[in-house]
């Protein structure tokens, strides 16, 4: 193979952020609460039960970015959470909220509910498919992952 094309070819996929196995797309404004399963939401009501109560994700739009707020997301006591993005094939984005301890070798012997949220780009203007995500870590096995909405938006790039 001419190393001319090779190093051609591995700029591309160096300097290409939608190629190559790194498909990142830049995540900030993380914010987590705490635990909600230990606070009741109103006087004279239970707090929030972390095996029964549904997350709530909530996704908004700027010019270049999005917006992703997840409520009553569960993880274990004491966990702390992140938001990745990534950008695959097709135009599809998905954001996962994930431990970011995924090995962990001791856990809490409880789930808890928080709220997240983040902001996810700058992204090009374009459609999108955003598919929003919560991952458990693998103690125990391998971890899963719930789809938790998908929603098609439109980025106009304008500022």
């Amino acid at each position: 193979m001419n190393i001319k094309w090779f190093a051609l070819g591995l700029a591309v996929l160096l300097f290409n952020p939608a190629c190559g196995p790194d498909n990142r797309i830049q995540t900030t404004a993380l914010q987590q609460s705490a635990c909600l399963s230990n606070q009741a939401p109103e006087p004279n009501k239970e707090p929030p039960n972390p095996y029964t109560t549904q997350p709530e994700v909530t996704l908004s739009k700027g010019t270049v970015t999005l917006n992703v707020s997840y409520k009553n997301v569960r993880f274990r006591c004491g966990q702390d959470a992140t938001i990745e993005a990534f950008l695959d094939e097709g135009g599809i984005v998905r954001v996962v909220a994930h431990p970011k301890d995924m090995n962990p070798s001791i856990v809490a012997g409880c789930d808890c509910l928080y709220d997240l949220g983040a902001q996810v780009g700058p992204l090009p203007a374009g459609k999108y498919k955003v598919k929003i995500q919560r991952q458990t870590d693998n103690y125990g096995g391998s971890s899963e992952t719930d789809d938790l909405r998908t929603e098609e938006v439109e980025l106009t790039g304008a500022q």
